[in-house]
């Protein structure tokens, strides 16, 4: 052989030598990587995981007394993490019920109280002698509106509505339509205040067994004094200056909620339509301003009421010498003096006086009553000197760096506070030029800038006001801090907007949405008006108690719909629930989790759903759910350390669990 042979004989060994090592290697490899694959499978791929709220992690932040006693959502970290996870699967899931009937966040029962019958001066006498300041009203030419007058001459038989220079018209009005001024609630407090820190007779949100069970709490609730006026009028509020002109929201004594066992349902009824409210006992310590109205027994008789026209201090209505200015307050009691109407729980004047501090602003639909501070409008606050409903207040304060336009009004101080119209555009010229303003008459808008030393405004919100006040004792300037207020529905939309509301009204079967709320008018209608039949307006006043009198036109003849003069129902002053009351704390349960991206979607939160697992038990028994249909979800995390539930309601608010709840789950994987 020669040695080229030998030669190629040597390359050719090392080269299959060469190419048996790499099989060899190979092998080895395909080896270890089946014994990882087997052993990973073993230890990080579960087909099935069970998850139990005890293995939770603890919360790292109490943000109020409900989270440190109940949970929503709890993480737990898995004893192996689960490898190259492919679909995961609720199989079942139990967890106690027990819980109140009524969520937390829908305890307000909510109405409007509007004035269908004004303030009235005492009537004008053609005897009696006035003087510059003196107040009187009178009915207008077809005998249906007071308007009321203030003497500006000494005169004796001039009639106001004469012009004649001694008297200044102050008001022409007839009914209030339903606003946030006029807006009130009574509530039942939340099931996390403790009872014994509450010092009234206040009705609870608890656990109820019967719609009559329900009721002994509706009773208290419409009848106890509020906590917030309680603890309010107690205490020295100087550091908070927002309640000294706090409108009272929650307004017990003013209406009634009770079930008729006949019907199945619960019925409203309102306190105060055939009488004026009802007032204070006389106080020889209180300064009365004009207008109070008082009850006093002359002589230890019989309760009068009374009213006065000028201030009054220490002397009682029936004091001869000196005397007073107290005339007994001679009302007709088939008179409707209030109309009630229930507010629909998606009302916009509900949801913004449930929440947090506000403005108060102006609107048009409000009477406002003499010297009402504080009003909004423009980013500006005024005044109302005079009575007033539906006249805007001024556009600005004037200031010489504005280009006026025709129409404009503004406010001007040249001693005293006087409204100006721009009749002719100008920049920096004085309001007192006739040939560019118009001087505005009092009567015509009563309004002027409002000096406050502080402008945050008047207005609060049931919340806002009840964490500041529901625990503040009313003996001694001090209170528990940290719980929180009257709690609401805070759901929102993409919009930001409040979809779906909860109260106490929805709850008790009174349904209406409030969409409905009529925006045209500014006093409830008479039978002056004729009303299409079947519009939105009908509906509405339907709605009201007692149902004022108002007719509509036939094509060919017209007609009465609704009331009538002579009809009973115009004094009815109950409304019947148009469903029946809803204790049903929630129907589902409804899970998310962070670990499924897009797997899910649903109507609330888009993505991250799990499950919804029907609610099947009683309260007080265990709830048990489990998943008959066999529907992986398949775009998860595909490496799975930890899992964080949360838990909510059919109303996609939190559903809380107390402490000492357990939650078991069942969890079925696959794996790629």
């Amino acid at each position: 052989m020669d040695i080229e042979a030998i030669a190629r004989s040597r390359d050719l060994s090392r080269q299959v030598n060469k190419e048996l090592q790499q099989i060899v290697d190979e092998a080895d490899k395909t080896s270890i990587a089946k014994l990882e694959t087997t052993y990973q499978s073993v230890l990080n791929q579960p087909s099935l995981i069970g998850v139990s709220s005890t293995s939770a992690l603890p919360p790292t932040v109490f943000t109020s007394s409900v989270s440190e006693t109940s949970f929503n959502s709890f993480t737990v970290n898995l004893p192996r993490p689960a490898i190259n996870v492919d679909s995961i699967q609720l199989l079942s899931m139990n967890a106690p019920q027990a819980q109140v009937n009524i969520p937390d966040n829908a305890l307000c029962f909510w109405f409007y109280k509007m004035a269908t019958q004004n303030f009235r001066w005492q009537e004008y006498d053609s005897e009696t002698t006035y003087v510059p300041g003196d107040n009187v009203s009178i009915f207008d030419e077809d005998n249906s509106i007071w308007n009321s007058w203030k003497a500006v001459e000494t005169n004796t038989n001039s009639e106001p509505a004469l012009d004649n220079g001694d008297w200044i018209k102050t008001s022409t009005f007839k009914y209030e339509s339903p606003n946030i001024f006029n807006l009130f609630c009574v509530r039942l407090l939340p099931s996390y205040y403790k009872d014994e820190l509450i010092f009234v007779n206040a009705g609870f949100n608890r656990t109820f067994t019967s719609y009559e069970d329900l009721q002994t709490e509706l009773q208290k609730a419409t009848s106890a004094l509020d906590l917030t006026l309680l603890n309010g009028a107690k205490n020295d509020l100087t550091e908070v200056t927002e309640f000294a002109e706090y409108t009272p929201v929650a307004n017990p004594n003013e209406i009634s909620i009770t079930f008729n066992a006949t019907k199945n349902k619960f019925i409203f009824e309102g306190t105060y339509t055939l009488q004026p409210n009802q007032p204070a006992l006389w106080d020889a310590g209180t300064l009365y301003p004009v207008q109070s109205l008082v009850r006093y027994s002359p002589g230890g008789g019989e309760e009068v009421i009374y009213v006065n026209y000028s201030e009054e201090l220490t002397y009682p209505p029936d004091n001869v010498s000196p005397s007073t200015s107290w005339v007994v307050y001679d009302y007709d009691d088939t008179t409707i003096w209030n109309t009630y109407l229930l507010a629909g729980y998606n009302d916009p004047n509900v949801i913004k006086l449930q929440g947090d501090a506000t403005q108060m602003e102006w609107n048009r639909y409000h009477l406002f009553q003499e010297n009402s501070k504080g009003i909004y409008y423009n980013n500006i606050l005024w005044t109302n000197v005079l009575l007033s409903v539906n006249q805007q207040p001024p556009d600005g304060i004037w200031n010489n760096l504005t280009k006026y336009k025709v129409g404009d009004v503004v406010a001007y101080n040249d001693s005293i506070w006087r409204n100006y119209e721009c009749i002719q555009a100008n920049d920096g010229i004085l309001p007192d030029n006739e040939d560019y303003w118009l001087q505005i008459e009092i009567y015509d808008n009563p309004w002027a800038p409002d000096e406050l030393e502080f402008t945050t405004g008047y207005f609060t919100g049931l919340n806002y006001i009840s964490k500041n006040y529901d625990f503040r004792n009313s003996f001694q300037p001090t209170r528990a801090l940290g719980i929180p207020g009257q709690p609401y529905t805070k759901t929102t939309n993409q919009l930001q907007q409040i979809i779906n509301n909860q109260t106490l009204n929805r709850i008790l079967g009174f349904t209406w949405n409030g969409a409905n709320m009529p925006t045209s008018f500014t006093r409830l209608p008479d039978l002056d008006d004729n009303i299409a039949f079947g519009s939105l307006l009908t509906l509405f006043i339907n709605r009201l108690r007692p149902v004022p009198t108002y007719a509509y036109a036939f094509p060919q003849e017209g007609a009465l719909l609704g009331a009538y003069s002579e009809s009973p129902i115009i004094s009815l002053n109950y409304y019947t629930a148009d469903s029946f009351c809803n204790l049903v704390y929630s129907s589902t349960i409804t899970i998310y989790t962070r670990i499924l991206g897009g797997s899910t979607t649903d109507t609330i939160r888009n993505t991250n759903l799990l499950a919804i697992m029907p609610l099947n038990c009683g309260n007080l028994g265990v709830t048990f759910s489990a998943n008959f249909i066999d529907n992986p979800l398949m775009k998860v995390d595909n490496d799975i350390y930890s899992i964080e539930f949360e838990f909510r309601t059919d109303n996609d608010q939190p559903y809380f669990f107390s402490n000492n709840s357990v939650i078991t789950l069942q969890l079925r994987l696959t794996y790629e």
